[in-house]
């Protein structure tokens, strides 16, 4: 009692003292401000309200044989924590546990321990613990701009291989359910889980498990190719995965797998862009035989785990917590029939074309063409094409699709500082698609921006443009073409250019010689790259007319560019019975008309595989083509072709195909054939009046 009272009386005392005025120590230089009256009587009164608090939290925890009151439970706490500060131990271990033995020696000593450890984990763990858990959370709240800046450094650098990598994750969680279907579960785990989830849900879970494992297969194709369906689906699936890995055996290990792959693909959303149905995908065949592949495996281990167990068919109607083999037999026919399904699905499939559009308008078009000086930009007109315009407006990529394959044909047309943002906005649009994005008879001047893309590079052939400053019919340079000249108008052959208005009545004669030329042919009309015959189209264009003995035998429309660079002419044709000669008649006529109205080029079109190397380490297209181009006479007169051609003596300008390489080549070109092949159906199927159809709004880029 009067250590207590003592006690009490120095804390009235140093209350009393800090009253009268604002007081501080001072230890070795240091000087501590002491806090004032109200300050130290709330410090007083929590650490009342905390002691005692602490008193009757292990008052409550000791063991119920304990017959002792709170007030004098109290007062030993006191003594104890007394001592424990005493000895400087940490939390006073050990000391507060002898006192409290001491003190309460009617009690088993176990379970006063048992009490009093229960107390350190109420008292000193679990305060800490969420105490650490605040701290930490604090801390991380005021660093959240630093953790969002390195988030999305790490977004940006996993960004190009997050498609890969997860795509592979997926893969591998697909195969992780598979396996774990065709293996028996846990025995101790399928003991408590039986008295957790009833036995429907345990069959349930795995026969679903099995499926979806099949679907993640097919999935991981999609996130490959960065469909924003695909990561959705994926999302789905991986949760549905981890449900049933835990209610089918309880297999925690497979969940935390799925646990951690949605994790990841979670954090990587930004990476799944492309606006597209995972059923859209094309399922390649390999990647079909991959899933067999699995699956079998997965059936194979099966019945290797199972091969002491005799078969019945009373198997696939037992229902039992134990029944491994009959869920595994369930399983594995239902996983089939999914991926059969799936299969069919990919053979039967066949991918759209992006829906068509109103027409765009003609005489848009018309002033962006007239602002280029590439005459083959008049190919806009014929109405087989789409096109993607700059933010400008000013200029465009005229391009069609066909399978994956976006096509563009040629460069882009309009002022050149936009070329380079429409062969990115081009290349953006159909990765967006999941296209493959393919420039035909791309120029050498626009060599660099392509690589720039990260496409390949193929020759296609070579360009022949005759310099019309040099081309003449005087002297010995001009002989052939003085007597080509000359002998046509010995022949009666009457060559003029009519104007476009003009050559609207003649086109019932001239559609008669064209049908004769096609009949000669014994081939069908061509497009996309070279002109057919559309009425809606040829009304843009002047027309060359050779006429004989008063009957149009010949025709070809006039292109021309800007800035009189070049002319050339497209849709040439002449019938069977016209006098030999008459097209290079014709030729000789319109390159001299061109050059007295001060065009620099005539342009004579491009020879087909002409000008590839034939060395030894030269590219393997490059030797392909070589020996198509000297061997291929029975298929196309490729160097023949090339031999009309050079009686000009034209300049040659390689021409190039610039497009993702590897695999996908094969495929491009057969693309780009059948392109060019049903070019005119997909024209003249185009409602009246038509220039082209445009793209949709989703892949406007203005």
């Amino acid at each position: 009692m009067a250590l207590g009272i003592a006690i009490l009386a120095a804390i009235a005392a140093y209350v009393f003292w800090i009253s009268r005025k604002e007081r501080s120590v001072t230890v070795e230089g240091y000087t501590l401000a002491l806090p004032g009256v109200k300050s130290t009587g709330a410090q007083i009164l929590i650490g009342l309200v905390d002691l005692l608090g602490a008193a009757f939290a292990l008052w409550i925890l000791l063991p119920p044989d304990a017959v002792i009151a709170f007030p004098t439970f109290a007062a030993l706490f006191v003594v104890a924590m007394t001592l424990g500060m005493l000895s400087h131990a940490p939390g006073g271990a050990g000391v507060i546990e002898a006192t409290v033995l001491l003190a309460l020696p009617g009690l088993p000593p176990d379970k006063v321990l048992a009490s009093l450890l229960l107390w350190r984990v109420v008292y000193y763990l679990i305060p800490f613990t969420l105490a650490l858990g605040l701290l930490g959370g604090s801390e991380l709240a005021r660093r959240k701009g630093y953790f969002a800046r390195a988030g999305s450094l790490l977004a940006a650098v996993m960004r190009p291989v997050a498609p890969i990598v997860l795509g592979a994750a997926v893969f591998l969680g697909g195969i992780v359910l598979l396996i774990s279907g065709a293996l028996p579960a846990e025995t101790d785990r399928l003991r408590v889980l039986r008295h957790v989830v009833p036995l429907p849900f345990v069959e349930a879970s795995h026969l679903l498990a099995s499926v979806v494992g099949v679907v993640l297969l097919v999935v991981a194709r999609g996130l490959l190719r960065r469909l924003d369906g695909a990561y959705r689906v994926a999302q789905i699936l991986l949760l549905a995965g981890l449900v049933f890995s835990i209610t089918k055996g309880g297999d925690f290990e497979e969940a935390i797998v799925l646990g951690v792959v949605l994790a990841l693909l979670t954090v990587n959303r930004r990476a799944f862009y492309r606006r597209a149905s995972l059923w859209d995908q094309d399922l390649a065949p390999a990647w079909l035989a991959a899933v067999v592949i699995v699956l079998a495996g997965s059936v194979w281990l099966g019945f290797f785990a199972y091969r002491n167990v005799d078969y019945s068919n009373e198997l696939w109607w037992d229902f039992a917590y134990r029944g491994d083999a009959p869920r595994f037999l369930r399983a594995s026919l239902a996983a089939g029939v999914a991926a059969l399904a799936i299969g069919l699905h990919a053979l039967l499939h066949r991918h759209a074309r992006p829906a068509a559009t109103p027409p765009e308008s003609a005489s848009r078009l018309a002033s962006i063409v007239a602002t280029s000086p590439r005459a083959d930009s008049n190919l806009a007109f014929l109405g087989d094409k789409r096109f993607l315009f700059c933010e400008a407006g000013d200029a465009f990529i005229m391009y069609q699709v066909q399978g994956r394959s976006w096509v563009a044909m040629g460069d882009p047309v309009g002022p050149p500082q936009r070329a380079s943002e429409l062969l990115w906005s081009f290349r953006e649009l159909a990765d967006k698609h999941g296209g493959w994005p393919v420039f035909y008879q791309a120029s050498v001047g626009r060599l660099p921006m392509y690589l720039d893309l990260g496409l390949s590079l193929l020759k296609l052939g070579e360009e022949a443009r005759v310099d019309l400053r040099t081309f003449t019919l005087e002297g010995k340079a001009g002989y052939e073409w003085r007597y080509v000249d000359r002998k046509a108008q010995k022949d009666g052959l009457d060559i003029s250019v009519v104007s476009a208005a003009d050559a609207v009545a003649l086109y019932p004669e001239l559609k008669r010689v064209s049908d004769a030329w096609m009949g000669s042919r014994k081939a069908g009309e061509k497009g996309f790259s070279l002109g057919f015959w559309n009425e809606e189209y040829l009304r843009h264009f002047d027309m060359a007319v050779v006429r004989y003995q008063g009957r149009v035998v010949g025709f070809a429309n006039v292109w021309s560019g800007a800035d009189r660079e070049e002319a050339t002419v497209d849709l040439m044709r002449y019938a069977p019975d016209a006098p030999k000669g008459v097209m290079d008649a014709l030729f000789v006529r319109l390159m001299l008309r061109a050059k007295a109205e001060g065009y620099r080029w005539f342009n004579l079109g491009m020879a087909p595989l002409s000008g590839l190397t034939e060395h030894p380490l030269g590219p393997t297209w490059n030797r392909v083509g070589a020996f198509v181009f000297r061997y291929g006479d029975n298929f196309y007169n490729f160097e023949g072709l090339r031999t009309y051609k050079s009686k000009f003596n034209p300049t040659w300008e390689p021409r190039y195909l610039a497009c993702p390489g590897g695999w996908v080549l094969p495929q491009i070109l057969l693309d780009i054939t059948a392109l060019i092949g049903e070019a005119p159906k997909r024209a003249l199927s185009a409602p009246t009046g038509s220039a082209l159809p445009p793209p949709s709004a989703e892949e406007s880029v203005a």
